[in-house]
C-alpha cells in the first residue's frame, strides 16, 4: 500500500469517526442534525475503504452507490451494510432542508429515536470498512516474479 494511499484512506476515517461523534452529540437536542452528520459518517467511511480499494473516491453523496463501487472491485458489501446503507441514503436531504417533508420543518420531523437508530446504521457501515480495511493491512505482499518464466521462449521446440 501506497503511503499516500494509506494517509488518505486514514484522513477519511477519521474525519467519519468525527461526524458520528457529532452524530451521538446532537442526538437527543438535534436530532435531524444528527441524523445528517450519521449518513456523512458512513459516507467518509466508504470514501476511506475506496481509496483503500481503488486508488479513487466516487463522487457521490448516495451510500448505495459507493458499496456499489466497492462490489466493482471485488468487495461485495453484506446485507447488513446494504440495508444500512439505503436507510442512511434517506437522511442526506430531508434532515437539512425546512421544504424538504412538506412544510414541516425537519427539526419537528425527526426523534431522537431516529438519530439513535440512525447512529446504530451507522455502526453497521463502519463494522463492514474497519473489516476491509483491516483486511487490506494483513493482505501478503504480492510475490515475487520468477524472472526465470519470462526467459524461456514459447516458441522453442
Amino acid at each position: 500500500m501506497q503511503p499516500e494511499r494509506k494517509a488518505a484512506a486514514r484522513s477519511w476515517r477519521e474525519s467519519a469517526n468525527q461526524d458520528a461523534r457529532i452524530a451521538n452529540l446532537l442526538a437527543e437536542n438535534e436530532p435531524n442534525a444528527a441524523c445528517f452528520h450519521t449518513q456523512q459518517a458512513g459516507e467518509k467511511a466508504l470514501k476511506a475503504a475506496l481509496v483503500f480499494a481503488t486508488d479513487d473516491i466516487a463522487r457521490t453523496h448516495v451510500l448505495t452507490l459507493l458499496l456499489d463501487e466497492l462490489n466493482a472491485a471485488g468487495h461485495p458489501p453484506p446485507e447488513a451494510a446494504l440495508s444500512a446503507a439505503r436507510l442512511l441514503d434517506r437522511y442526506y436531504i430531508p434532515t437539512r432542508y425546512p421544504d424538504a417533508v412538506g412544510d414541516v420543518d425537519p427539526a419537528r420531523f425527526f426523534a431522537p429515536a431516529d438519530a439513535h437508530g440512525a447512529i446504530s446504521l451507522t455502526q453497521t457501515i463502519f463494522t463492514f470498512v474497519d473489516d476491509l480495511l483491516r483486511g487490506f493491512e494483513t493482505e501478503p505482499p504480492p510475490e515475487p516474479v520468477d524472472e526465470s518464466v519470462h526467459d524461456i521462449d514459447p516458441m522453442a521446440g
